[in-house]
């Protein structure tokens, strides 16, 4: 064997040493958080709960966000503006991210599941279940569907915090009245209509303000908006629906077809089977829904990875094409 036949041969097995130690590393503490809770719901066996759990942890595995110190301080710099009553409070939110950017530290991938715990992922799977229980809005989504619409725990590009129960009385009162009627008191389509209701009339201004990198608010920075996009108020309407067990999607377009920008806005998944669109914090279920504007292609935020879209099938070629690359730069 030459020389170069020799290197080649101790760069692969470093490689591979390499490799084996990364996903040593990476999968050490998933491996720990899903026994945790594996065994959690296997002793007893409470067979639905455990699909919830392998529901969640499936995908959690390689979800992914940007973030860095500097990116929490400005969201929850903004999280103290929006709680004010000012009515301008948008000029100051401007001024925030303006002021992020000019000192800002490139942000780095944080895989979701460093972040929760086996605890958390258990009081998730456990609200859930007892919230479709207790108001019987989701009664006739299929498994899958509950799992969703309902039990994921984490919408968009953030990192999770706990928010359940801090939506359920946030809007418990909007929910009262509709409890006590016999007729309609598990509809899904009527109790959206009356937390969506409750959201629009505590806004001040619905405007085009992202966060950097695509970042959403996390839920409970979400609880407390007043201004932001049509992102961020679809996101909260989410959050506050699904916290009672209301089965609400989160829907977009990254750009219309006869102008400028694209849009987000939300459906919810009728007693029927039927997804109807409503915009958070603007429109209602039932209401007319951009009558006026062409479709175009439309998109949903899921918490389950989808293998067949075509980021996942370019995102396969690419590694397949990195690998033999390296190989050829070698040889």
């Amino acid at each position: 064997m030459n020389k170069r036949s020799l290197l080649l041969a101790a760069w692969l097995i470093m490689l591979s040493a390499g490799i084996v130690s990364a996903q040593q590393h990476y999968t050490q503490k998933f491996t720990t958080i899903r026994n945790a809770v594996f065994n959690h719901y296997a002793c007893p066996v409470d067979s639905l709960k455990l699909r919830a759990a392998k529901f969640i942890l499936d995908n959690m595995y390689e979800r992914k966000y940007m973030m860095n110190s500097q990116i929490k301080s400005l969201i929850s710099r903004i999280d103290t503006i929006q709680m004010s009553q000012d009515k301008n409070n948008y000029k100051f939110i401007n001024a925030a991210i303006d002021s992020f950017y000019e000192r800002y530290n490139e942000p780095h991938y944080v895989y979701e599941y460093n972040e929760v715990s086996a605890d958390d992922i258990i009081a998730e799977i456990d609200d859930a279940f007892q919230t479709r229980q207790k108001y019987g809005f989701g009664q006739h989504l299929d498994f899958e569907e509950f799992c969703e619409y309902i039990l994921s725990p984490v919408i968009g590009n953030t990192y999770y915090t706990p928010w359940r129960t801090a939506y359920r009385k946030m809007f418990n009162k909007s929910l009262e009245r509709l409890l006590l009627a016999d007729d309609r008191r598990h509809s899904a389509f009527q109790a959206a209509g009356k937390i969506n209701y409750a959201i629009r009339h505590n806004v001040i201004s619905i405007k085009q303000i992202e966060l950097p990198f695509g970042i959403c608010y996390p839920a409970d920075k979400l609880i407390n908006m007043r201004t932001g996009s049509c992102r961020d108020f679809a996101l909260k309407a989410a959050y506050s629906m699904r916290a009672f067990g209301i089965p609400v999607n989160v829907d977009f377009t990254p750009q219309w077809p006869n102008r400028f920008g694209g849009h987000y806005w939300n459906s919810v998944v009728s007693d029927h089977g039927f997804s109807v669109p409503f915009c958070g914090a603007q429109t209602d279920p039932g209401q007319s829904f951009y009558p006026e504007s062409p479709m175009a292609k439309v998109y949903r935020m899921t918490y389950a990875s989808q293998p067949n879209s075509l980021a996942s099938i370019v995102k396969g070629k690419k590694r397949k094409l990195q690998s033999h690359k390296h190989l050829e730069a070698l040889i």
